[in-house]
């Protein structure tokens, strides 16, 4: 029977399981006594085994278990030694003469173990009749320390010495046991029936799994032709693409040629543009010479007029040369005083200097300077905030209020706001997002853009979009005409609007609510904008509705060695500045000096979209 076993044992370990629960109650006898090892519930593969025995999920019988099911070894290795153990336990209980008395529960294992005790080194004093061979074995094969068993089952068997297991004594001696055994057979045979039972209800399920493969093999036939019949159909349809991508290809040549012709014919427009205006300017010149020739004769003719007269005067004086001294006297009289006409003096027209009209929505900001930062005695103040003189020299156009929803939903047909609202801020969009609606108003107002967005896709608004850099078109962006984000110094400049305090109306904090949206928590939501007082320059929010996106990369150094002159900000980072109060931050988020209070408030990668996070729009006055 346990040699029987054994090779049930081998088979099982073959195909890399592990039984994990040999025990006598799961081994059946058939009517010839042959062994039948059943109950594969818990038997696993070693991964699986592993798993399971890492969870602590693993069911073992205790007086069977080997100590590596108990959990009591530190690296918990399972292997076919495992069942070796039990098997060997299984034949011990069989062989002694009370067996449920001398097998050891599982705190007695465990016990042994961590004292290092081998339990069963006296198996000879309770199986006097067992071979000697058969006792070294089996005291092998339940060695508390796994890399001391047999590793297979064929190694077990090369334990064995040649010569045959001869027992002294049989166990059918014993009454007591006689009649168990009887008993047990009994059982044995019940079981018996029912696993006949079983194996003609597997056997039925084996022939239905039969005829359900042969039905799946005959499906992966006729699936195996489909796909052979939809690999040609591919093929038809890649030569298809292949002649449409040539056809493309051509399209595309001819109209880069296209372009290239239209290119000339722009240059030859502005060549021509540049003559016509030329030659208007000399036509001009030459209307302005003839003007001045035709003044300068009417001139000369005013003079021969003035010289004929004086040509008659004196021909009057020598014909009066002959009269008496009274009469000479009389006549030439008014002739030596003549009458003096009087000059008009023309006024002088005045030069009127007008100052450039701001666009609709956008206030003039005056070029000056000021003092950027914050000092060390303001509440809240960061060691970003170093303060120092900045001069701006060129005036420029700020939006009185932040893009609201209305506004970018007329340009961008889009909403990606959390709040809705056509009056309220436009929020969640991104730093390149901003870029794009900047362009967008621009070429809509007729002026020149101000970024180059360099691999744009997707629609502005939508996850969709990408984009992976922005550049300033002419590099400075002071110069450009067309609308932008402003430039850090800008902003901090139009927010301050001259004053010198943490916020615009003073230092007090008490009296915030006048100019701002603030310390609401993640329970409040955007406002409507320029419902609050405006600074004294005419911009609303700045203080606080939705943080605004800034153009300069974020360096919480730059402001230490930053030029004293139109700050252009970083030239490269992994963040953008973001400026000005939220309606979910606390006073001290709010202040106008609140450059990279932290990540995020004060900077973000320029991807992000977040419901705090707006932006307004500036231009450079002419």
């Amino acid at each position: 029977i346990a040699f029987k076993l054994l090779d049930a044992l081998e088979a099982v370990h073959d195909v890399q399981l592990i039984h994990g629960d040999v025990k006598p109650g799961n081994v059946l006898l058939t009517p010839k006594n042959e062994p039948i090892l059943i109950d594969f519930g818990t038997a696993r593969n070693l991964a699986d085994f592993q798993a399971t025995l890492s969870a602590n999920t693993h069911a073992y019988t205790p007086g069977y278990a080997p100590p590596e099911l108990h959990g009591v070894e530190q690296t918990r290795d399972v292997g076919p030694w495992s069942d070796l153990y039990s098997w060997a336990m299984m034949i011990i209980g069989l062989l002694a003469k009370h067996p449920q008395t001398n097998l050891g529960g599982p705190i007695s294992i465990v016990s042994r173990y961590r004292l290092r005790q081998d339990p069963y080194s006296d198996l000879a004093s309770w199986l006097q009749n067992v071979p000697s061979n058969v006792l070294k074995v089996l005291q092998k094969c339940v060695q508390l320390d796994h890399e001391k068993r047999p590793k297979n089952v064929e190694e077990t068997r090369n334990l064995f010495a040649s010569k045959p297991m001869v027992f002294t004594q049989t166990r059918s001696e014993d009454p007591v046991l006689k009649k168990q055994i009887e008993q047990l057979q009994k059982s044995l045979e019940k079981k018996q029936k029912t696993t006949d039972r079983a194996i003609e209800v597997i056997q039925k399920e084996r022939n239905r799994a039969d005829r359900e493969q042969t039905r799946a093999n005959k499906a992966e036939q006729a699936l195996q032709r489909e796909k052979t019949r939809a690999d040609k159909v591919e093929q038809a349809l890649q030569k298809e693409r292949n002649k449409v991508e040539q056809e493309r290809n051509r399209t595309k040549q001819v109209e880069q040629t296209l372009q290239k012709e239209k290119t000339k014919t722009i240059e030859a427009e502005k060549d021509l543009f540049i003559f016509l205006r030329t030659l208007q300017k000399e036509r001009n010149r030459a209307d302005r010479e003839q003007t001045r020739a035709n003044k300068a004769e009417q001139a000369l003719q005013r003079e021969q007029t003035r010289a004929n007269k004086a040509e008659q005067a004196l021909q009057k004086e020598k014909t009066r040369a002959n009269y008496p001294i009274g009469i000479k006297r009389q006549i030439l009289r008014p002739i030596m005083k003549p009458k003096r006409e009087k000059v008009t003096k023309k006024p002088v027209d005045r030069i009127h200097v007008r100052k450039p009209k701001p666009p609709k929505g956008f206030v003039l900001i005056p070029a000056g300077s000021f003092m950027m930062g914050s000092p060390k005695t303001e509440n809240g103040q960061n060691d970003y905030e170093f303060l120092h003189k900045v001069r701006l020299t060129r005036s420029f156009y700020a939006q009185e209020t932040q893009v609201t929803q209305a506004q970018w939903k007329a340009l961008m047909r889009t909403n990606p706001s959390a709040f809705k609202g056509d009056s309220l801020p436009i929020e969640s969009v991104s730093w390149f997002e901003a870029c794009a609606y900047a362009n967008a108003l621009s070429r809509k107002e007729g002026l020149p853009e101000a970024y180059q967005l360099i691999n744009p896709s997707g629609k502005p608004g939508t996850n969709a979009f990408s984009c992976s850099r922005v550049q300033v078109i002419g590099g400075n962006p002071y110069l450009c005409k067309g609308y932008r984000l402003p430039m850090e110094a800008e902003w901090e400049y139009a927010a301050r609007a001259g004053t010198k305090t943490a916020y615009y109306n003073g230092d007090d904090a008490s009296k915030l609510d006048q100019i701002a949206w603030y310390n609401e928590g993640w329970s409040g939501s955007t406002h409507p904008v320029g419902k609050k007082k405006k600074n004294p320059w005419g911009l609303y929010d700045m203080s606080g509705n939705v943080q605004e996106w800034c153009w300069d990369w974020f360096d919480s150094d730059y402001y230490k060695s930053s030029p004293a002159t139109d700050p252009t900000g970083p030239d490269t980072g992994s963040y953008r500045v973001s400026r000005g109060g939220s309606w979910s931050y606390s006073a001290s988020y709010a202040r106008s000096a609140s450059y990279a209070r932290s990540a995020r408030r004060d900077v973000g990668y320029p991807c992000t979209r977040y419901h705090v996070l707006g932006f307004r729009l500036f231009s450079s006055a002419p």
